[in-house]
């Protein structure tokens, strides 16, 4: 590809990181690296993390991208956890057999090091944008995020629900976004680029689309956003709404902008 063969050519890049959790394919941190952003990838399963170090190579000889074979986990701790592959819908594995086996998809399980969010930025640096989607392991993750400083300036989570609004708010958040993510790969970038360098980029099927002050539609407060949130999920966060199916209705991206952020134009 094109732009790979540009990487090779580049000799700098900007100095903020995204921590791209979940990175599946590479679907996303191929649009972060694009734009010039140095990335920490983080993905469980073994056979998904080969397959990026090849495609991704000079970017990780060039030293704008490392990729980490490990589990997310609450604790710190010196032991593997199993994870469940999901082998028809690789995007479904999980450390939650439930969550990987949906449908009836055939799954099998390998053993995976596990390490806290936290504990992977004390590592390599303070946090610009975090994206988190580790199905079924969301929740647990945003929790190790929230306790590092600085906080990211910007976030988000894969079917962010009450709970995790509650903990944003009360980490300092305070402008939400719920981004519906079944047209995603409709969406344009910005031009000019309102985060890091322009690119002209298709989004795939797989893809969280864009980040920070290049999503669609305007920030606002908690409320309006809790109200938003209230249409898919129950109060508790632990089940979607009676009505709601996500292959009709869609699924949503919770991004949040902390206080810290310097104020931007509302982009709409």
């Amino acid at each position: 590809m094109l732009w790979t063969s540009r990487a090779r050519r580049r000799r700098t890049f900007r100095n903020e990181t995204i921590y791209d959790v979940g990175m599946h394919e590479g679907q996303d941190t191929a649009f972060y690296l694009k734009k010039g952003f140095r990335v920490v990838a983080v993905e469980a399963n073994r056979v998904l993390t080969d397959a990026a170090s090849k495609w991704f190579a000079p970017f990780i000889a060039a030293g704008q991208l490392s990729i980490l074979n490990i589990g997310i986990t609450e604790k710190e701790s010196d032991s593997d956890l199993e994870f469940f592959v999901n082998d028809r819908i690789s995007e479904w594995s999980s450390f939650n057999r439930d969550v990987a086996g949906r449908d009836a998809g055939p799954i099998h399980s390998v053993v995976v090091p596990t390490r806290t969010l936290a504990s992977i930025i004390a590592e390599f640096g303070p946090a610009y944008y975090v994206k988190i989607d580790i199905e079924g392991y969301d929740a647990i993750a945003l929790r190790s995020l929230l306790t590092v400083e600085p906080k990211p300036r910007y976030l988000s989570v894969e079917n962010g629900n009450q709970g995790m609004l509650g903990m944003l708010v009360s980490a300092g958040y305070d402008r939400f976004k719920y981004i519906q993510q079944k047209g995603i790969s409709e969406l344009c970038v910005s031009l000019p680029s309102r985060e890091g360098d322009y690119t002209g980029h298709l989004f795939p099927r797989g893809a969280s689309g864009p980040f920070g002050e290049e999503t669609p539609g305007k920030w606002v407060a908690a409320e309006q956003i809790r109200t938003e949130i209230s249409k898919v999920w129950d109060v508790d966060g632990s089940a979607k709404q009676s009505g709601h199916d996500d292959r009709i209705h869609g699924w949503f991206d919770l991004h949040a902008r902390h206080s810290s952020a310097p104020m931007q134009p509302v982009n709409g």
